[in-house]
């Protein structure tokens, strides 16, 4: 079981992080068997919930890609397809999100390359990002506002595949769209990320 993904990212940086998301080889059903105040929660991504105190922290077991013979037509697509810690941090967005910490163990765990990214200031897709931005435009307005909350530079790549993917953002959920911009006005330079965004073609597709 490890602290995953942003607050391992932001106590590297010497950020407080503002929650703590903890992922683990045990199923949902075993953790909530095996914790006090815990409640499995979503049906496609299944999370378990555990409350301690006024804080709540998410426990996901880890995740992998589905595998092409496992796609079925007319099924919708399952997140909930477990695996090991390596194909949990490869399915995650961008490298510096990727890094595992051990506690118990006192371990840093980087499967995705963050650890230079993170030395480097710079915000870096896993995978290649034109397919991952495909996949989820979401991650277009996030690499955004990852950049400007913690004052890095985008890699080039993925500022070429989010000018390039950011006409199919209007694909995505309104309310999905919605909490990103809330997520940019809540930055403490909130026109940095709007003014950006107005560069990269990205503010046109939002506010036509």
């Amino acid at each position: 079981t490890f602290l995953v993904g942003g607050c391992v990212r932001d106590l590297l940086l010497g950020i407080h992080p503002k929650d703590y998301d903890i992922a683990t080889d045990a199923l949902p059903m075993e953790v909530k068997r095996t914790i006090n105040r815990a409640y499995i929660i979503g049906k496609r991504f299944q999370l378990v919930l555990v409350r301690r105190e006024e804080m709540q922290f998410e426990v996901a077991t880890f995740r992998r890609e589905l595998r092409p013979d496992e796609i079925k037509e007319d099924e919708p697509v399952s997140d909930n397809m477990f695996g090991s810690p390596e194909e949990d941090a490869k399915r995650r967005d961008f490298t510096i999100n990727g890094l595992f910490y051990d506690p118990i163990g006192d371990q840093l765990i980087d499967y995705a390359e963050g650890l230079p990214d993170l030395d480097n200031r710079l915000v870096r897709m896993i995978g290649d990002p034109m397919i991952r931005l495909v996949e989820d435009p979401i991650r277009i307005m996030r690499a955004l506002r990852l950049k400007h909350m913690i004052g890095f530079q985008l890699d080039g790549d993925l500022r070429q595949a989010m000018m390039a993917t950011a006409h199919s953002l209007p694909s995505t959920a309104l309310p999905r769209r919605r909490e990103e911009i809330l997520k940019w006005l809540k930055l403490k330079r909130p026109e940095l990320a709007f003014r950006e965004a107005h560069d990269l073609g990205i503010l046109k597709v939002l506010t036509p």
